[in-house]
Order: C-alpha cells, then sequence, then structure tokens
C-alpha cells in the first residue's frame, strides 16, 4: 500500500489505508490485525469499534527519540496507551521492554524479540580488497543515519586518535531512513579522514563480509529497543564496544565494554586502546544468544494467535 514519505504523516496515513483495505477485504470474524510498534496504535481505536482482533508488539517507547518534537511525542504517548489498553494481546521485542510497560500500565506483556539469522563467517575478501580494507584492522558500525544511532560520536572519536595504526572506520548506512542535517554533519567531518568509509546499503552478503572481518563493532546509539547489529556481532564473535543504555547491556551482559552515551573522550579511549592492542576483550558466551532463533519465537507469536482463535 502506498504512502508519503513526510515524517509524522506516514505511519498514520499508511495505518489509515490498510484499515481502509482491511474493512473492504477481511471478516472481522476470522482475521487478527497484528500491528508493530506503537505509532500504529493511532488505527486501534477503529479497528476495536469494528471488532477485529487485535495484536500489537511494543517496539519500545518511541517518543524518547530525539527526532520528534512534543506534539509529536505527545501524540505518540496517546498511541501507546492505545496499544496497551485496546489490545487483545501485546507482546514486546526486548525484555527491558516487558519491565517498562508492565511497570508503567500494570498490564501482563509477552516477549518475543527480534531473532536472528546468523551466518557462518565467510572467508571471502571481495568488499575488503573493493574498500581497501584490513581483515581484523576496522571498527566498524552499522544503523540508521539518525542522530540516535551515534555515528557523528564514532567519527568525532575516531579522528581524535594520535596515530591509528593502519586501522579504518566503516560505517554502513542502511538506505532506508536519514536525517538530512544528521547526514550533512557525518559526511562533512568523515571526509577530514581518509580512512573513514561510509558504505550505504544493505546488502546481506556485504554484510556477512564486512561482519566476519571486523576488527571491533561499536554501538554509540542514544536509544534501541532491540539493538539488532550488536546482537550481531556479538554471533559474529566481534570483539564490542557499546554504549551503557539499558538495552545494550540487557542484550550484550558482560561481552562488551561500556562508556557512557555521548562521551566521546570514552569512546575515543577506547578506539586508542584497540589500535594499540591494549584492550583485552571477554571470552564469547554462546548463551548471550540464548531467546533469539526465530522458530521458538514465532511458537510463542502463534500461541498468541490461537488463544485469541478460541475467543471467538
Amino acid at each position: 500500500i502506498p504512502t508519503i514519505k513526510i515524517k509524522f504523516l506516514e505511519t498514520p496515513i499508511y495505518c489509515l489505508l490498510s484499515f481502509l483495505w482491511l474493512i473492504t477485504h477481511r471478516s472481522k470474524k476470522d482475521t487478527i490485525v497484528h500491528l508493530h510498534t506503537i505509532g500504529c496504535g493511532i488505527i486501534l481505536p477503529l479497528l476495536k469499534f469494528v471488532g477485529y482482533k487485535v495484536v500489537t508488539t511494543h517496539h519500545g517507547p518511541d517518543y524518547v527519540r530525539v527526532k520528534w518534537n512534543f506534539i509529536e511525542r505527545a501524540v505518540l504517548k496517546l498511541c501507546e496507551h492505545f496499544v496497551v489498553s485496546l489490545s487483545d494481546e501485546v507482546l514486546c521485542i526486548a525484555t527491558w521492554v516487558k519491565q517498562y510497560v508492565e511497570q508503567k500500565y500494570n498490564r501482563a506483556v509477552v516477549c518475543t524479540p527480534n531473532g536472528l539469522f546468523l551466518r557462518a563467517r565467510t572467508m571471502t575478501k571481495n568488499y575488503l580488497k573493493k574498500f581497501l580494507l584490513e581483515q581484523y584492522r576496522y571498527f566498524l558500525s552499522v544503523g540508521n543515519l539518525v542522530p540516535e544511532k551515534g555515528f557523528l560520536d564514532i567519527v568525532l572519536s575516531f579522528n581524535k586518535l594520535e596515530k591509528n595504526n593502519g586501522w579504518k572506520l566503516v560505517l554502513i548506512v542502511l538506505p532506508e531512513y536519514k536525517d538530512k542535517k544528521y547526514t550533512a554533519k557525518v559526511l562533512n567531518e568523515a571526509k577530514r579522514n581518509k580512512d573513514i568509509v561510509i558504505i550505504e546499503s544493505s546488502d546481506q552478503e556485504m554484510l556477512n563480509e564486512l561482519f566476519s572481518n571486523a576488527g571491533t563493532f561499536i554501538s554509540a546509539s542514544s536509544y534501541e529497543s532491540a539493538p539488532t547489529y550488536l546482537i550481531t556481532a556479538i554471533g559474529y564473535n566481534i570483539p564490542t564496544i557499546a554504549t551503557s543504555i539499558e538495552a545494550n547491556i540487557v542484550v550484550g551482559k558482560e561481552y562488551p565494554y561500556y562508556y557512557p552515551q555521548g562521551n566521546i573522550f570514552a569512546l575515543n579511549y577506547y578506539m586508542e586502546k584497540v589500535v594499540y592492542n591494549e584492550l583485552k576483550f571477554n571470552t564469547f558466551n554462546s548463551q548471550l544468544l540464548r531467546g533469539y532463533d526465530w522458530e521458538e519465537i514465532s511458537s510463542i507469536i502463534e500461541e498468541s494467535y490461537k488463544n485469541l482463535f478460541t475467543q471467538w
């Protein structure tokens, strides 16, 4: 279903168009509607008024993101209220989100994290050659080019290195979302250093090779609901540096080195220790990846659907 790519209007218009399609194509007697993120909660009153059963997956309090203004945050908080109070079943994608919702709204929530399709390390070097990278001698970070991902902090910290000892910084920018002003800041700072490589792509073959050969992964996020690429890096057994936000700590536990979000001096300190081989990382523990198997997660979601079908 087409929609318009305008911040704040994209989700409401898409939800409304989806609702119109739904009521003209599917009977409420044999249909469960599954919504994702609290923003889609804007359509919940209409869905319940018509009589549909609704499952909503809560991806975290999205209104804390820096991109929203006061009015947009207020609307998202209202949407969250709709999600928790009107949904027949509420799921969430992280244990910290589950705790947050249950404490705030006193409602039981089922945790269904985003699963992982971990691929075996590849021995190919095609993309290393293409981007002039040396195996295990580059920092890697992946995400959308928006303020809460902290790419500017990573670039500033890398540029503060007195010597990088042959290390490079690779930022893989996913093409789905960009903040124009923030993008300009990152690109302006990055062009000062020839050892910073910015790649705009979500190609899985490329991601697999660059994860397989990275020296250290960095997550500089100020907000994450479920830090997918941090989990991915742990799955590849890559040494990891991450901000000490709750979502990262819940996922990474003792594996990464943590630093205060926004503190580029602390990040620079760790990066400097890495390039001089003075940082000893913790041993990988496979238990960190428990709970991210898609088959287990899908069976939990399926059980939620079955429970709702028995209520008809």
